[in-house]
């Protein structure tokens, strides 16, 4: 490599090995975590257009394009003016929550630079943020994947309750409840902190020795 190569592509390069066929099952992973994902925010709309009782029409002009973080927000909203039950207030707000949660790691997926390395998928933002100190680094593995995409599929049927896509909310087996109920699968990795160094003082700003006592 030549020496007046970019940093980021120094960087970059120990993540650029061929693993042939060794990623597939990673990739695989991702790929249904996004589709999951997709239905997910899709029911969200569903909730609130059934929230503001508008026709099917009317609803895609208002909430057209709409982020999730504002769709979200409009859906609290709508709760708080109809004195929506604090039971039901607190499951839809549990539900986006985590979802926004969730929404946070898809996006940096599908932004960032994503690769696999050894048995766990790297992403970072290397190519584009401000500095090379400044890249931010995640590793996902499988379970993580797996795990978020079980809450994605939770989250849909958890709001399709209030806002069924074919107008009556699906029966749920004890079982299949047990499941969609149960505590959030995925958990995001604690940021890591890097220590604060404490300045240097100046040798001429350093107080004076004590006096030494004979």
């Amino acid at each position: 490599m030549p020496d007046n190569s970019p940093d980021y592509v120094r960087h970059l390069l120990p993540f650029l090995e061929p693993t042939p066929g060794e990623d597939e099952p990673y990739f695989a992973a991702i790929g249904k975590f996004i589709a999951s994902y997709a239905t997910a925010e899709a029911q969200v709309h569903l909730l609130a257009r059934k929230l503001t009782r508008l026709s099917d029409a009317k609803g895609r002009i208002v909430f057209s394009g709409m982020r999730l973080g504002d769709l979200a927000e409009r859906i609290r909203g709508l709760l708080r003016i109809a004195n929506a039950s604090s039971k039901k207030t607190t499951e839809i707000d549990e539900c986006l929550r985590q979802l926004d949660l969730i929404a946070t790691q898809r996006n940096n997926l599908v932004h960032r630079f994503v690769n696999y390395k050894e048995k766990k998928i790297v992403v970072t933002n290397v190519v584009t943020s401000k500095t090379v100190e400044d890249a931010e680094l995640h590793t996902f593995t499988i379970t993580d994947f797996e795990n978020m995409d079980s809450d994605c599929t939770a989250i849909t049927v958890r709001l399709a309750v209030y806002a069924p896509a074919g107008g009556k909310p699906t029966k749920l087996t004890k079982a299949l409840r047990a499941w969609v109920y149960a505590p959030w699968r995925y958990k995001p990795p604690r940021p890591v902190q890097k220590p604060k160094q404490r300045p240097s003082i100046p040798q001429s700003q350093q107080p004076p020795h004590p006096a030494s006592r004979e």
